[in-house]
């Protein structure tokens, strides 16, 4: 009997531990998991971008662990790599100085100390303001005006703070980085002909992608004596027109992070009187899973399990063997006990029992009371996911009629931000990493996403140890492209649209890779080889191959299989001489590799065995070559009869 595959399941695949314990000369790609093996098929009959949500959930079960601190300090040394030095002997100060060094920088603006702006200053009191707002309500949505309110000060603040050792942030206010309102607006992607509308939380953008996208404060329904606000100064227009939604939707080749919400609705501790520098003690459960969210909005007929439980439980290794249903129900049961365990470490105003099923016991009118004000709750703050995932997320393009799409339960913010993170990485073609935020009432965790596994940082609670947090928006306010995860050899020419192309700088020789052709292959997910293929063009390569048409392959292998330029070279030589083989290979005219391999970070970070499943960015030119289906009557046999011999 199959086991059943859904949002709710992880999908099977082969085992490759016995075929490997069989020969030690086997070079398989064993980490080729998840969405790894599923995005490849978006473009066959009935496959659609949906169908790789199950997938991307797997890539989420498998992420890596990190202590906050140590995603701090690693951003800390970057930025310090990235600040002009008296000279080049001069090595740059410990990253726990530098912890210390911000940590005492940003204490005045937690304490709500007026910071200078020229002759004016910065009320950093209103963040304190903003973040007690936050504390008192209950509803996702209605929580996003206080958190980018309270933020967005916070970075302007942060703006005019000096620490040794490290860079200024940028002047120019456009380039600076702004928390952007993003829901409801949708933000479209075409994946080979299908189309996916995402509709993320609220966005980190440049200043001048927000303005490009013209948020606009809502109007009074009458017209009458309705003004816009202010917008004279970056400020006035964080906190005016950065809380709205855009008017023009944004595309995803400019978000640089996305921060997801999740509300267990109640009141939480709202800040305290004063900020002391401290410590950072990493609380029982700080790591988010997958299991643990998705009890959070659990089904009818399941056991209720009380909102107030703020703490959840750190990833485990996930098995490589199918899940049944029995498993799936004991791993929810175990879920249910961790929480259960966890309630004492709550920070919640709130800290009750487990509320049980009413099969097993009737439930008092106060408990229907309580659920049906959750269910009111629920359905409010859960219709942005249905409209999402819903009949129209995803449609194929001039392809007649369209079959409907199955509506599915929404996914858990940890698998949320991984489809969005699929989208940015689909955007962003080279990209060496991204950075996103997750946000589960008081705490906040950094996701960090490449082609290896998805890495997640302990949590920090920006109510209760706001110095932490602030340091690390101090470090993403100065971050550098390259420091963000982007690849700027790949520098985008052209615009949107059928007229994009991406100029590559690989070595001596300059590729564009066009996006203005159907023959394009993309691909969406998280983990894998992300092999994209283009037409390309080099006046390098036109002229040491004058009158062939090249396709470019960009894709990112493991690092422990061996190299495809490698074995095709192998195979060349191999085939001289032999009839039936020589012509009748590929033919390589360029390739090169990338120096960006995905264990650098993980070694930065300090995870153990940063090299196992690790990959690097490759490009390959081959001399482009047409399908067999363009052939036909005898020239296809004759073709189709070369390849059986």
């Amino acid at each position: 009997m199959e086991s059943e595959q859904g949002p709710e399941k992880t999908p099977t695949r082969p085992s490759t531990s016995k075929v490997a314990s069989q020969t030690d000369t086997l070079k398989s790609t064993p980490h080729n998991r998840g969405s790894a093996v599923r995005s490849d098929h978006i473009a066959h009959t009935g496959v659609q971008v949906s169908d790789i949500r199950p997938w991307i959930a797997r890539d989420v079960e498998r992420a890596q662990v990190c202590n906050a601190d140590a995603l701090l300090d690693l951003l800390l040394q970057r930025l310090s790599e990235q600040n002009p030095r008296a000279s080049p002997d001069q090595q740059p100060p410990p990253a726990k100085e530098l912890r210390d060094r911000c940590l005492a920088a940003v204490l005045p603006i937690c304490n709500g100390e007026p910071i200078k702006n020229g002759a004016n200053s910065i009320t950093t009191s209103a963040i304190k303001t903003h973040l007690q707002n936050y504390a008192n309500l209950l509803i996702e949505k209605d929580r996003y005006k206080p958190w980018v309110s309270a933020f967005n000060i916070a970075l302007e603040a942060l703006r005019h703070t000096a620490v040794d050792g490290l860079p200024a942030a940028k002047e120019a206010d456009g380039e600076q980085i702004i928390f952007q309102q993003n829901d409801p607006a949708e933000m479209r992607q075409q994946h080979r002909g299908r189309e996916t509308r995402r509709k993320p939380d609220v966005v980190i953008v440049p200043t001048k992608i927000s303005e490009k996208a013209d948020p606009k404060p809502p109007q009074n329904p009458n017209g009458i004596g309705t003004r816009k606000p202010k917008r004279s100064t970056w400020l006035e227009y964080a906190l005016n027109y950065a809380v709205h939604k855009p008017s023009l939707s944004m595309e995803w080749k400019d978000i640089l992070s996305v921060v997801e919400f999740k509300s267990k609705r109640h009141k939480l501790q709202g800040p305290p009187a004063s900020y002391p520098i401290q410590g950072y003690e990493a609380p029982q459960g700080i790591y988010l899973s997958t299991d643990a969210l998705r009890l959070l909005d659990p089904p009818e007929d399941a056991e209720a399990v009380d909102p107030a439980v703020t703490s959840v439980t750190a990833p485990t290794a996930s098995s490589s063997k199918a899940p049944t249903t029995s498993a799936i129900s004991s791993s929810k049961a175990k879920a249910k006990r961790a929480l259960s365990s966890l309630i004492g470490t709550s920070k919640s105003t709130r800290s009750e029992p487990l509320r049980r099923s009413s099969r097993k016991s009737q439930p008092t009118s106060k408990a229907i009371a309580n659920a049906e004000n959750d269910r009111a709750i629920s359905e409010r703050s859960g219709l942005k996911r249905k409209r999402e995932e819903g009949a129209t997320g995803e449609t194929s393009s001039k392809r007649g009629k369209v079959q409907p799409q199955k509506r599915t339960k929404k996914p858990v913010a940890t698998v949320q931000t991984a489809i969005y993170s699929a989208e940015m990485l689909a955007a962003h073609l080279g990209t060496n990493h991204l950075i996103n935020l997750i946000v589960l009432d008081s705490m906040v965790w950094v996701w960090l996403y490449d082609r290896q596994n998805p890495i997640q940082c302990s949590g920090i609670d920006f109510i209760q140890d706001l110095p932490r947090f602030l340091v690390l928006l101090f470090c993403l306010q100065r971050l550098s492209p390259e420091n963000w995860g982007r690849n700027t050899l790949f520098k985008r020419v052209g615009g949107s649209g059928s007229e994009s192309a991406l100029v590559v700088k690989a070595g001596d020789v300059d590729l564009t890779l066009h996006e203005d052709t159907a023959e394009r292959v993309t691909h969406f997910g998280v983990n894998g080889r992300s092999t994209n293929l283009f037409r390309v063009t080099s006046p390098q390569l036109e002229e040491k191959h004058p009158g062939k048409e090249m396709v470019a392959k960009v894709f990112w292998p493991e690092d422990s299989r061996s190299s495809e330029a490698a074995i095709l070279d192998k195979v060349a030589e191999l085939a001289k001489g032999n009839p039936n083989i020589e012509n009748h290979v590929p033919e390589l005219l360029f390739w090169y590799k990338f120096e960006n391999s995905t264990a650098e970070l993980r070694r930065a970070l300090g995870i153990a065995n940063p090299e196992n499943g690790s990959r690097t960015l490759y490009i390959l030119v081959f001399r482009k070559l047409s399908p067999i289906t363009e052939l036909s009557g005898a020239e296809f046999l004759s073709a189709w009869w070369d390849c059986v011999l």
